[in-house]
């Protein structure tokens, strides 16, 4: 009898651990619980799973669509989508509210668009990475600038048909913003790091005055260790001197285009 009982604690406690071995990210993320207590559960597996991996944007490889990855974009969106009561909203109510809006509030909801020349299946994060800002050359509509998050600048003088990547002297490929110099073309600004979390941080604002073949640093310069996020770049089209960056660190101005 004893050794039954003991038998049955024993299977007992394996299908136990079984059943939370295969709780897996997913249906942490499921349950029908209030979000601190999900986010709470969520941290400790990524930790007991050694699945809370740092990013390096400097090698090349980022692990951006794991697990961790996917439980802070979860946590990103949710944390501004809760009920009162600090439970998670109807995702699918959510979505339909958001069609509606697209449909009767969207002025280009019936905008038909498509892809006229960024280069694909170049990978998941390496190749351009995702695109962070466009400007164009003030008299010549064929040409215009991209930054991406991930890749540098690209230049295009046929509207999109071919790219030719000019950001590649910088000291990091990733670009927040680009702005062209309405007055004088040949000038352009980036503004480096990517805004996103995972991002690689800001050096600044580098400045090119033969249309992306060399860059150097302008005044406004941040250091690595800094960790500064910067959003975007953006100058008065009638004086490209004066200028706005924004970042987490507050808004800053020039008015000698730095």
């Amino acid at each position: 009898m004893n050794y039954f009982k003991l038998g049955l604690c024993f299977l007992l406690s394996s299908c136990s651990l079984l059943l939370n071995a295969q709780k897996d990210l997913s249906a942490i993320l499921s349950q029908q619980k209030k979000f601190d207590e999900i986010v709470l559960e969520a941290k400790d597996y990524l930790k007991k799973e050694k699945l809370q991996k740092k990013i390096n944007t400097s090698s090349g490889y980022q692990e951006q669509d794991g697990d961790y990855t996917r439980f802070k974009r979860w946590e990103y969106f949710w944390k501004h989508h809760l009920l009162e009561n600090g439970q998670l909203g109807n995702p699918s109510a959510y979505q339909l509210q958001a069609k509606l809006q697209l449909r009767d509030d969207n002025p280009y909801a019936n905008v038909q668009w498509k892809n006229f020349g960024i280069p694909k299946n170049l990978g998941a994060q390496v190749g351009p990475g995702r695109t962070t800002g466009i400007d164009f050359h003030p008299s010549n509509p064929n040409i215009f600038y991209v930054s991406t998050a991930n890749g540098g600048i690209w230049k295009t003088e046929d509207k999109g048909r071919s790219y030719t990547p000019i950001g590649d002297n910088l000291p990091t490929l990733a670009v927040a913003a680009v702005v062209v110099d309405k007055q004088s073309p040949n000038t352009i600004y980036a503004a480096t790091g990517d805004p996103t979390w995972f991002g690689y941080p800001s050096l600044g604002v580098f400045k090119s005055l033969d249309g992306g073949k060399n860059w150097e640093a302008t005044a406004l310069k941040f250091r690595i260790g800094n960790n500064l996020k910067v959003y975007t770049l953006t100058a008065n089209p009638n004086n490209s001197k004066e200028m706005y960056l924004a970042s987490d660190a507050g808004l800053y101005y020039t008015d000698d285009g730095f």
